[in-house]
């Protein structure tokens, strides 16, 4: 099977607290105090950016299911919970020893718009904006991102970024992130690789994490990325985190009075099945 990244939005009513750089309420981290965790879930599904939530719960008099703090203080910007990589971490009220019984507890610990390695995709996934999955991605490797899923036609807004919109110029950087999700029934080996267009020369570099862990955490060439022989278990996610930076250099005068210098990136997804 072959995906590659086409605009197709299918998520809508929702913001980029990063791109935007919104001072809207949704980009704000909300007190969820005396709340529920659907509360939790009707923001996150307002917001197209990637959050570590984790549920824990703790004995309290509170009602059960009721939040009863949080590890991120409310008020704090959604971009500085990326820039920091934080987890938030929401606590919920369960009766004390003796106290009765737990109702209105939810069943997952863990909500999936998060970073974590290889996390089941749960029923409701606010990070994931083709949920229910259609009846053609039935059996296969979906790759998606925050806006669309990937087909051999896709156009993704790889360089999207709060200075120039999909322009680039030196020193311009973000990061993009997709979504390899192994929906075969069996477990999966898969490779993704780069094709660059670079006519100009720009000095453009990248850094890649997969899931929580850097697989290159110095700038590089994107020729130097290789992801090769990957496994993936059925029903697992990993997430990319490709960082890109257009790093200045002595010829950026020249690109720049050129007046017609292009950049593009090609991402491929292939994959096979694995014999046990």
């Amino acid at each position: 099977e072959k995906c590659e990244c086409d605009k197709k939005p299918c998520k809508k009513d929702v913001i980029n607290c990063l791109v935007n750089r919104s001072i809207d309420n949704r980009c704000i981290v909300p007190d969820f105090n005396k709340k529920k965790v659907e509360d939790v879930n009707s923001w996150l599904n307002g917001i197209s950016n990637n959050l570590s939530i984790k549920y824990e719960y703790k004995e309290s008099n509170e009602e059960p299911g009721t939040i009863i703090g949080q590890s991120v203080q409310a008020g704090t910007s959604v971009e500085s919970v990326l820039d920091d990589n934080l987890q938030i971490i929401i606590y919920i009220s369960i009766p004390k020893k003796g106290a009765g019984s737990v109702d209105n507890i939810p069943n997952n610990t863990s909500n999936n718009n998060s970073n974590t390695n290889q996390d089941k995709i749960p029923e409701q996934n606010p990070d994931n904006p083709f949920e229910p999955l259609p009846e053609e991605f039935e059996k296969e490797l979906i790759v998606f991102d925050k806006d669309l899923h990937w087909n051999s036609e896709t156009s993704a807004n790889i360089f999207e970024n709060s200075m120039y919109d999909l322009r680039i110029a030196p020193e311009v950087s973000n990061t993009y992130r997709f979504t390899v999700f192994n929906n075969t029934g069996s477990k999966v080996q898969y490779k993704v690789t780069f094709d660059e267009t670079n006519t100009s020369n720009i000095n453009m570099k990248y850094k890649l994490r997969k899931n929580n862990t850097y697989l290159y955490d110095n700038y590089v060439s994107i020729n130097d990325i290789i992801i090769d022989e990957a496994l993936i278990e059925d029903g697992k996610t990993d997430t990319f985190y490709l960082e890109w930076k257009w790093i200045s250099s002595e010829n950026d005068t020249e690109i720049g009075a050129s007046g017609n210098a292009e950049y593009s990136l090609k991402i491929n997804v292939e994959s096979e099945g694995v014999n046990e």
